[in-house]
């Protein structure tokens, strides 16, 4: 395998974790790809997020491309008593055109990786998932590709599917967080960072917060997703994966959508390999990861033979 880095701006980089493409002896094959991106509410980045979920995937046959996209913070804040540095040039919508470029990246390079450029797939938790979800349904904005300032194929940007973990899909999130956070979270005390991110003002109208949601924009060239959270978040609304999952449905759009009963905001591989405590752990809400690599299967045997 090679692991290596590729530098999209002062701020942001992707680290390609490229497997060899021969699986058996004289015997090559092209590789799906998924490209991850992490959590942490747009001003910082989860660390279990990142490499951790592409170890994941690695295992299963699949290059790898953590996306650490530009953030509002330039260093992690970790207590109240910090005064983040802030990063003007990471607002809305920078990480969603890096993103986009990752993706060219990826075509870019496809013969070079043995990457099967049909079958590039992207994942995302909570902000991240909120990264993932706009390229779904942003990935043919003309709006964006003029920003981006590259020649390419808007076909290039649209994945063949998402996979997405607790994600942020109304709005900025403010409204849920203040009403439903526990003040311990550190998230409860920087809606002022995010919504400076959003919308750079901190009376956001009810159009910009549409502006940036997802559920307005689902259409029928929306990916094929799957789509998880759990029941008890106290950060992202469970009832907003629901509303998703109908509107995918109502257009007759694939889309798996599992509500879990029990567990926090941010769990990830929700294992004992990246916990911090025992409130990480949790073995019925750990199961996506199957699941999800299931319905990757299936989306990859619509085109694809292996």
């Amino acid at each position: 395998m090679k692991v290596q880095t590729y530098t999209l701006n002062d701020t942001a980089h992707v680290t390609a974790y490229i497997l060899d493409s021969q699986i058996s002896y004289g015997v090559h094959r092209k590789r799906p790809a998924i490209i991850i991106c992490p959590g942490g509410g747009y001003l910082t980045l989860a660390t279990k997020e990142g490499e951790a979920v592409a170890t994941s995937f690695l295992s299963q046959g699949y290059h790898c491309f953590v996306l650490r996209y530009s953030t509002y913070h330039l260093e992690r804040v970790t207590s109240l008593e910090e005064t983040p540095i802030i990063n003007p040039k990471a607002r809305y919508p920078q990480p969603i055109l890096e993103l986009m470029q990752t993706m060219l990246l990826l075509h870019e390079h496809a013969q070079e990786w043995h990457l099967d450029d049909d079958n590039i797939f992207v994942t995302g938790f909570s902000a991240g998932g909120h990264l993932a979800a706009s390229l779904g349904v942003h990935w043919d904005n003309p709006d964006f590709h003029q920003i981006l300032e590259q020649d390419f194929e808007p076909e290039d940007l649209k994945p063949k599917g998402l996979v997405l973990a607790y994600p942020l899909l109304e709005g900025h999130g403010g409204d849920y967080i203040a009403k439903n956070t526990p003040k311990e979270h550190l998230i409860a005390h920087q809606l002022a960072d995010m919504s400076d991110f959003f919308f750079q003002t901190q009376e956001p109208s009810q159009v910009q917060k549409e502006a940036v949601s997802i559920l307005p924009f689902i259409n029928e060239k929306t990916p094929p997703t799957f789509l998880w959270i759990t029941g008890e978040d106290q950060i992202v609304d469970p009832r907003a994966c629901l509303v998703y999952a109908m509107k995918m449905q109502e257009l007759g759009l694939d889309c798996e959508c599992h509500l879990f009963n029990n567990g926090p905001h941010g769990l990830a591989r929700a294992d004992k390999v990246y916990a911090k405590s025992s409130t990480e752990v949790n073995p019925p809400v750990g199961v996506w990861i199957e699941m999800a690599l299931t319905w990757l299967d299936g989306q990859m045997e619509k085109n694809h033979e292996y």
